[in-house]
């Protein structure tokens, strides 16, 4: 992967940084920041430092091989992912990707509160729910004019062809 130095193992879906990834947030703070070990194989991890940001209707996650020796990054858009915690090993959990190439992506963490507290920020559901509170004030809801709602039409009778109208 060309974003990725030394890295030939990562699952197909991170996607190398490029100029169409979002954003950070206004804030420009992650939501949720730390080190993982992100499961390459039955008995390979790569250390990797993960911060994860939701950015108007975005909802990604970067992933640095190295926080201080590397700039190279990759990034997962997690809108259409699913993370759940993984049934085996209570301190990983695999996001799902959806789309047609079938490929998971396991991360471990050091306890199984940690895992869960990752599973919390990864998970659209939770985005979905926190949105409101990351994006602007809007204008107050009791200033605003209602819109009104246009009259229903009549039902139209409908005819035979043979029937002569």
């Amino acid at each position: 992967m060309k974003g990725f130095p030394c890295i030939d193992a990562l699952p197909a879906s991170l996607s190398a940084v490029d100029e169409n990834m979002p954003l950070p947030s206004e804030q420009g703070a992650p939501v949720k920041c730390g080190h993982l070990y992100l499961i390459i194989g039955p008995n390979r991890q790569l250390a990797v430092f993960v911060n994860v940001y939701w950015s108007g209707f975005e909802h990604f996650a970067v992933i640095y091989r190295d926080k201080k020796f590397c700039n190279a990054s990759a990034f997962i858009r997690i809108k259409r992912c699913v993370v759940t915690k993984d049934s085996q090993k209570g301190n990983r959990f695999v996001i799902i990707p959806n789309n047609s190439e079938g490929c998971t992506i396991v991360f471990e963490c050091e306890t199984e509160r940690e895992a869960d507290e990752w599973v919390k920020s990864l998970s659209y559901k939770s985005y979905k729910n926190n949105r409101c509170c990351l994006s602007k004030p809007s204008i107050v809801p009791e200033m605003t004019v209602p819109i009104p709602k246009s009259p229903v039409l009549p039902t139209l009778k409908e005819y035979d062809e043979d029937e002569d109208v």
